[in-house]
């Protein structure tokens, strides 16, 4: 095992290049969007949903995303109709352990888990 000064050190100097790759990415990401932006704005005022240049081809498809209004009616419909196909399946995290460990709250299945992970600050 290398000694343990070796090893901070080389974790700095990873996590230094993460950062860095991270904000690039980041960048790029920005440039990219607003590329496709532009692109999907072309595709629209002509009357396209698809379109080739340069080598490549950009395809505009339609997407349908379901967004619910008001959750109370919402949950009353899923209940009635026993349409629990409607929603997923996970458990609100940061909600789950506080009401079990500050609430005292007994959640039936629901357990909290304890796990060590490693932080790293810089100076």
């Amino acid at each position: 095992m290398s000694d343990i000064n070796e090893l901070m050190v080389r974790a700095r100097k990873l996590r230094d290049e993460k950062d860095e790759l991270n904000q690039g990415l980041k960048d790029l990401n920005k440039a990219l969007k607003e590329i496709d932006s532009d692109i999907r704005h072309y595709l629209e005022n002509n009357g396209l949903d698809k379109l080739s240049a340069a080598g490549s081809t950009a395809i505009l498809t339609k997407k349908k995303v379901a967004s619910v209004g008001d959750w109370d009616a919402f949950f009353s419909y899923v209940a009635d109709h026993q349409a629990w196909h409607l929603l997923q399946r996970r458990v609100s995290n940061n909600a789950a352990v506080e009401s079990i460990e500050t609430l005292g709250d007994e959640i039936p299945s629901v357990t909290v888990e304890e796990f060590s992970d490693l932080g790293f600050r810089r100076g």
